[in-house]
């Protein structure tokens, strides 16, 4: 492999065995090289791929432009998501992690959402991606000696959920927002009756966060459908909550719930209020 261009002395560019524009970091694997010359294999600590996502040119002029210690805690916490999410997430996270925590240690929030809701919120409907972020403070801590706030870990649960669901920043706050309204109307349907403990309530937000994720994305299912007077009669108040979410959505985001959904929707409502 040869060295196609020098970006900086911790980062160069150059071409894959497929032709392919990869991005190759390690500390000094640049400094004193020039375009054409054999890359030093050894100095090898990160490699990023061209097909890591739509804005790859934006991601090598952040990478230009960031030192490779927050480079390095990006990459450590994207690792760790996938490992312990263990599926796919949208390649250009490592773009919109990078940029994050540049951002972060310098000050300058342009363009990131308030978040009006607190750790714990994000922590009880997130609590995976929540704890990707607890993940991050930790590496900040480590490898950059900077304490962060419950803010920050927010934040990173943000962009794990945004990357998850192929979306943006904005849709992940929108995700929060409808669940939060959701278990809001079963809360009002069932007062003092919730349990908000337990893997029975974790289902029924993992269930919430899948309704909202769809409704967001107008990713209309399709569902065979159910006996709906039988519902209604047997699960008199459970039904009604359901059809008040199915309602809200609708008037809401224009978008229809089918009733194999509503089904859903009263299984777990049940169980949480048992």
């Amino acid at each position: 492999m040869k060295i196609e261009k020098i970006i900086n002395n911790n980062i160069i560019s150059a071409k894959d065995e497929k032709n392919q524009e990869v991005i190759l970091m390690g500390r000094g694997i640049g400094f004193g090289r020039k375009k054409g010359e054999s890359i030093d294999l050894s100095r090898i600590e990160k490699i990023f791929k061209r097909e890591s996502g739509k804005e790859f040119n934006r991601f090598k002029e952040i990478l230009m432009h960031t030192p490779i210690e927050q480079v390095d805690v990006a990459d450590n916490v994207v690792r760790y998501a996938k490992r312990i999410l263990n599926n796919s997430l949208d390649k250009d996270i490592y773009l919109s992690m990078t940029q994050f925590i540049n951002s972060y240690v310098d000050k300058e929030f342009t363009g990131l959402p308030e978040i009006p809701y607190d750790a714990k919120v994000m922590n009880q409907y997130f609590k995976v991606e929540y704890m990707i972020g607890a993940f991050a403070q930790e590496e900040m801590f480590q490898i950059l000696g900077i304490r962060t706030t419950e803010k920050f870990a927010s934040y990173i649960a943000l962009f794990v959920v945004s990357a998850e669901y192929g979306g943006s920043l904005e849709m992940a706050l929108q995700m929060v927002g409808l669940i939060s309204r959701m278990l809001g109307i079963v809360e009002r349907c069932f007062p003092g009756e919730v349990h908000h403990e337990g893997v029975r309530y974790e289902s029924c937000v993992a269930h919430l966060r899948y309704i909202a994720s769809f409704v967001l994305n107008r990713e209309q299912k399709n569902h065979q459908p159910t006996n709906k007077d039988f519902l209604e009669s047997q699960y008199r108040r459970e039904y009604r909550c359901g059809k008040k979410i199915r309602e809200y959505i609708k008037k809401t985001y224009d978008f229809e719930l089918s009733d194999e959904e509503e089904l859903y929707l009263l299984i777990h409502i049940r169980l949480i209020t048992m």
